[in-house]
């Protein structure tokens, strides 16, 4: 793993590529979103009563791509989605989503929220995080056991980010408690300086 981009930078970054960010947003040219969020929806679809109401937080939510499928599908109804995000800007666009709270700050930090979450979402997150390992078991923490809710995130393993191998990973997922249902590879993006194809490692977690 290499050290990520401190918050200045991410939050420069992400505020000054906030306006075109969501024309960017592709299934083929980044298919990420699209996929985690599925993934979620398809871990509930067959385990939820009709009366339940469930708590998504979207961790590096940006601009709320990643969980724009949460607002659209049928379970849409019974999910409160809640966002946190370092780079106002980038909230400022989330804010098109009907999230039931947006929060600004940075993602390392504790999880802002007094309660559980069935899910946690965090796509494209890991790629700058400087303590991964603290931020698993942040996740682990906010996250319902016993099977019940899910950690959905992609790690990359390559680019010019941090990078995962899969010991890193493994060590990240044992060490916070996880058990992994779902572990795939996808393409990530391509870098759009250097044209490198990075991929991305997706998992599924449950506790």
């Amino acid at each position: 793993m290499a050290a990520g981009w401190s918050i200045e930078e991410i939050t420069k970054f992400y505020g000054s590529y906030a306006k075109s960010y969501d024309e960017d947003i592709e299934k083929e040219t980044y298919p990420a979103p699209f996929i985690i969020a599925n993934w979620v929806l398809e871990h509930f679809s067959n385990m939820v009563p009709d009366q339940d109401y469930l708590a998504f937080l979207d961790l590096g939510c940006g601009t709320g791509q990643s969980s724009k499928l949460f607002f659209t599908q049928p379970l849409s109804q019974r999910i409160d989605v809640y966002g946190v995000d370092a780079t106002p800007e980038m909230l400022d666009k989330a804010k098109q989503f009907p999230f039931r709270e947006l929060l600004c700050q940075d993602i390392e930090a504790d999880i802002p929220f007094a309660r559980v979450f069935d899910a946690i979402i965090c796509v494209g997150v890991l790629d700058f995080v400087k303590n991964p390992q603290n931020l698993f078991t942040s996740v682990a923490r906010s996250l319902k056991q016993n099977g019940q809710g899910c950690f959905a995130v992609t790690l990359p393993e390559s680019g010019g980010l941090n990078t995962f191998a899969e010991a890193d990973i493994l060590k990240l997922v044992n060490e916070a408690g996880f058990k992994i249902k779902k572990n795939d590879r996808f393409f990530g993006y391509e870098d759009s300086e250097t044209k490198v194809t990075v991929h991305y490692h997706g998992l599924l977690l449950t506790l």
